[in-house]
This record gives structure tokens, C-alpha cells and sequence, in this order.
């Protein structure tokens, strides 16, 4: 946990003060955990509602890395779908002064030819405060750096 914050947990979850890693519950309660299923877009302002107040706000969604090991098209096309709503979402209802930066850490779920990771360039998205440097990113150390910068971490 950064900042002496802790991580949150399915406890947090189910008092709505927390995500679960696939967004709307449906895969932990299809695995037998007892979670509130929410939309992707009442995933978003919950994302939002979390966040208030913090200068760093971590979501990591798995689903479609799972998909690509599994070679499985049907989950990852469900977990693509289900992130692409969330996204649009938090897009849609981003405070004017928040930075929402996605990226993967390799490639996978665009190759389900093969089980494991893929070496080709990820996509990463940016939006926010103007951010010039985002356009030369080349590696995930690149988010790194501008990330720690963003929070006055030199």
C-alpha cells in the first residue's frame, strides 16, 4: 500500500468503498465470492467517489490477460467490452484537474494465437491536464517516471 493508504479488499467492495478486478462483479460471483454486481458505469462513479481526495488512484483489471492465456475469444471479447464501458464512463466523468492514464504492462489478448505474451507495442490512453510528454512514451518505465513527476516525486 503507497502512501500508508491500505489496499482495498472484497470487504471494501461490498460496502461499496471498492472495485472489484472485473469491474462489475460478475466474474468474482460467478467464482462463488459475495459481491455487489454493478453496471460498468456505476463502476465508474464509484471509481470517482473513491477517489476524492487522493493524488493516486490504482485500478488494475486483469480479465483480458486471463482471456488471452486462455485463448478463449469469448472472454475476452466480454472483458473488453465490459472495460470499454467503464472507460468511456470514467472518460465522461473525469474531474477537469484528474489524469486517467491506461496501460498494460505487454501485449496478450491481440494475438490469441499463443498462450503467453506478446512483444508487441500496448496502447495506452491518456486523459487530462495537458501532459506533451505522454506522446514520446516508449516503454511502461516512460509512465512510470511521468507518473511519480505528476505527483511531485522527483
Amino acid at each position: 500500500a503507497a502512501g500508508d493508504e491500505p489496499l482495498r479488499t472484497l470487504d471494501d467492495a461490498r460496502a461499496d468503498d471498492g472495485l472489484t478486478h472485473d469491474i462489475t462483479g460478475a466474474h468474482a460471483l460467478a467464482h462463488g465470492l459475495s459481491v455487489p454486481q454493478r453496471t460498468p458505469e456505476a463502476a465508474a462513479a464509484l471509481f470517482w467517489r473513491i477517489s476524492e481526495g487522493a493524488d493516486f488512484t490504482f485500478f488494475e483489471h486483469y480479465l483480458a490477460d486471463e482471456a488471452g492465456h486462455a485463448q478463449d475469444f469469448t472472454a475476452a471479447r466480454t472483458a473488453l467490452d465490459t472495460f470499454d464501458a467503464f472507460l468511456r464512463a470514467v472518460a465522461a466523468t473525469r474531474p477537469s484537474d484528474a489524469r486517467v492514464l491506461v496501460c498494460s504492462d505487454h501485449g496478450n489478448v491481440e494475438d490469441l494465437s499463443v498462450r503467453g505474451h506478446t512483444v508487441h507495442a500496448v496502447p495506452m490512453l491518456y486523459f487530462g491536464p495537458s501532459a506533451p510528454e505522454v506522446a514520446s512514451f516508449t516503454s511502461v518505465a516512460d509512465v512510470g517516471r511521468a507518473v511519480m513527476r505528476w505527483l511531485g516525486a522527483n
